[in-house]
């Protein structure tokens, strides 16, 4: 009896490490290949690990996006500008050149137009003269470029005839101040401005703890109408976004929500829709996650990194803005155009985003504070010659008294 027991015992423990060492983790059991906008990133990223503006890497970067549009059938055409770029290969105080890819769908120069961006430069172990590094740049920005390639994928094999134009722009030099995109804008005519009905931008789409987009600093019918066709798992931007007072490049920006390429159309009249991962309620900051260090201008900011952190919730993030983009704008087309066509009324004329107002505000501050320091100054001599127990009170602008003015005189 005991040794059968124990061949029974044996059996069990046969059976099961047979059958544990094939039962894997969640992380494990994953096929991220299932997932079109995993499959973009990974391509993109193991092409062009590096993409810092100015250097080789970028350039390759323009190149391999050119040819994977041309390979959807596209059209392609590309922009060439000048960038600063600091001590990049050491060289000090350079420029060099960087480039905008644009694919445009059956252009009709009847129609209005929907631009679709993102960038594709990385912050890299050059940016900035070797103080940032940013690994792959999976997260920022891989992700969007993912995101973006994945619409431009789905449109192209479904050949839809659209009430408007879809035009896909990836923007070079964004991390050196939003150059590539300023670049852009600045070569539309006015008329050419007044005939874009949205640019919609993503950026740091994957890991962050929850997805927002964002159209203004108030409530936009653009924000409304892609919350609502995400079912809920994008979040309109809260009514506090963190303002951080930064100056980016040759403009300022006073809100995280500012932070890429979307604040040029913006800033010329145009209506956006901008599409990141954060957390606006961990804490005093904004931050990409909550109890972790930030993962864009990173060493962290790789495949890898998202993959053992983060699962497969960092690509439902990227197919959740690839979807709201492509069902919303392109499967529900004429109710995009509806939702949106009023979009330019919900634009701020931002007097603080102006530079030259920013100046003007900055001199007036200064002058305030040289009045203050004069009438200080003013308070002190006065001290000075009364002494401290005949001055009644502390505050800097008082009149004398009759008893200061007698003082004063004898």
């Amino acid at each position: 009896m005991k040794k059968l027991v124990l061949c029974f015992i044996l059996a069990l423990t046969f059976v099961f490490g047979a059958v544990c060492p094939q039962t894997a983790t969640a992380a494990e059991s994953i096929n991220y290949n299932d997932y079109a906008t995993y499959n973009w990133l990974e391509k993109f990223v193991t092409a062009n690990p590096t993409r810092t503006t100015g250097t080789q890497g970028e350039a390759t970067a323009a190149l391999w996006l050119e040819q994977e549009l041309q390979k959807m059938g596209y059209a392609t055409e590309t922009q060439t500008f000048e960038a600063p770029v600091g001590s990049v290969a050491g060289v000090m105080n350079s420029v060099a050149n960087s480039k905008n890819v644009i694919a445009k769908n059956n252009y009709d120069n009847g129609k209005q137009t929907v631009i679709i961006g993102a960038h594709y430069d990385n912050a890299s172990d050059l940016f900035n003269g070797g103080f940032v590094s940013g690994g792959e740049g999976a997260m920022d920005n891989g992700s969007g470029v993912a995101v973006v390639l994945s619409v431009a994928e789905k449109l192209s094999k479904q050949r839809a005839v659209l009430p408007f134009n879809v035009e896909f722009v990836f923007f070079g030099a964004e991390e050196m101040g939003m150059i590539g995109s300023n670049y852009y804008v600045s070569k539309l005519s006015q008329q050419q401005r007044d005939n874009i009905l949205l640019m919609i931008n993503a950026d740091v789409v994957a890991s962050g703890d929850n997805l927002y987009v964002w159209g203004e600093d108030k409530k936009t019918p653009q924000a409304n109408y892609f919350a609502q066709i995400s079912g809920g798992k994008i979040n309109k931007t809260p009514a506090n976004t963190k303002v951080i007072g930064v100056h980016s490049g040759y403009r300022p920006y006073y809100s995280v929500c500012q932070m890429s390429d979307h604040m040029e159309f913006l800033y010329a009249g145009i209506p956006v829709a901008a599409f990141f991962s954060g957390n606006f309620s961990s804490g005093f900051s904004y931050v990409e996650n909550k109890g972790k260090d930030d993962i864009s201008h990173t060493k962290n900011d790789t495949i890898n990194y998202m993959k053992n952190n983060f699962g497969i919730s960092f690509v439902n993030n990227m197919e959740t803005v690839s979807n709201a983009i492509y069902y919303g704008v392109i499967q529900n087309a004429d109710s995009f155009v509806v939702q949106v066509k009023d979009a330019r009324k919900y634009i701020i004329n931002d007097f603080w985003l102006d530079m030259g107002n920013a100046l003007l505000i900055l001199l007036v501050l200064m002058a305030g504070v040289g009045i203050f320091a004069y009438n200080y100054y003013k308070k002190l001599q006065k001290r000075a010659i009364l002494g401290n127990a005949d001055v009644k009170t502390s505050t800097v602008f008082e009149k004398p008294d009759d008893d200061d003015i007698f003082t004063f005189r004898s």
